[in-house]
């Protein structure tokens, strides 16, 4: 009910300045008794994840695997900005004027281990531009139809198609603009968020776990891995880009802790790497580009 008043409220079907009632009252601290639980994968169920992938897949769930991105979050990276193989870090932009932005809209960083800074050099290559990751289809002999642009030829792209769809008698609508930006992103060769979720379910049904159908469970085991590496809870937050927002009774110490406290980096990035080093996925990931290295020679 909550996000259904402010989805109402953002496209002004409320009155000026109305409230959202589920925001005012507590209603975070009402106990939920029928909440899904949480389904850990063992180490060796985690190793038998990624061994299942093929090719194009294993860059797609190793970067969701040891960095949390949300999968929305892993489809909009767009090279050079959004990538830094030299410094090891992932940035998360809003890109409002290729319509999209982050869900909590808080921007973040998130260290790259080694390993998975090298499988992304392996992979991106020699493209300079255009998304981090494309679809299954496109290689160095096939490109998108937007392929090659940068982030500002992009929005200029995008800008054009909105000028052109406008008219004096129909102003074009957001629901309008936004489905033309998920146009551009499609002709720039993004992959679409329902496909990551789609290859997420076969692989889980391969490793016996067809249950577990939503691509969100990289994510937790992500916090899980950097709770168990006893990394700073505030390190976590803004890892994980939680964000407490303003007026929501509901907002813990801890979010508003966050706004004063600033984390040296060399800490942040200690504790990161000690909390990941363990994970059965590095070792899957040095085992693959081992393999990568022997062939290439």
């Amino acid at each position: 009910c909550r996000s259904l008043f402010n989805f109402a409220i953002k496209r002004r079907h409320m009155p000026p300045y109305a409230e959202n009632p589920f925001s005012v009252i507590e209603i975070d601290r009402i106990p939920v008794e029928d909440a899904t639980p949480f389904t850990d994968l063992s180490p060796e169920k985690e190793r038998a994840f990624l061994e299942s992938c093929d090719d194009w897949q294993f860059p797609i769930f190793a970067t969701l695997l040891l960095t949390g991105l949300r999968p929305g979050e892993l489809t909009h990276l767009l090279l050079p900005h959004d990538v830094n193989l030299k410094e090891r870090y992932i940035q998360v932009r809003n890109k409002p004027k290729l319509g999209w932005q982050v869900k909590t809209r808080n921007e973040r960083r998130v260290p790259l281990m080694p390993e998975l800074a090298e499988l992304l050099r392996i992979h991106i290559g020699d493209r300079q531009t255009g998304p981090v990751f494309l679809r299954r289809r496109f290689d160095e002999s096939i490109k998108p139809e937007l392929g090659g642009l940068g982030e500002a030829e992009l929005e200029a792209e995008l800008a054009r198609r909105v000028d052109g769809a406008a008219s004096e008698t129909a102003p074009i609508t957001r629901a309008k603009k936004a489905a033309l930006a998920r146009q551009v992103w499609c002709n720039a060769g993004a992959i679409r968020t329902d496909r990551i979720r789609l290859g997420f379910m076969m692989l889980t049904k391969q490793i016996g776990l067809s249950g577990l159908t939503a691509p969100k469970l990289l994510r937790h085991l992500f916090a899980t891995a950097l709770q168990d590496g006893n990394v700073d809870p505030l390190i976590r937050m803004e890892l994980m880009g939680h964000v407490a927002h303003k007026g929501d009774r509901s907002t813990t110490p801890l979010s508003m802790t966050g706004h004063y406290t600033h984390t040296r980096e060399h800490t942040w990035r200690n504790q990161f790497e000690a909390s990941m080093r363990q994970r059965p996925g590095i070792a899957v990931l040095a085992k693959r580009l081992n393999s990568e290295v022997r062939v290439g020679t």
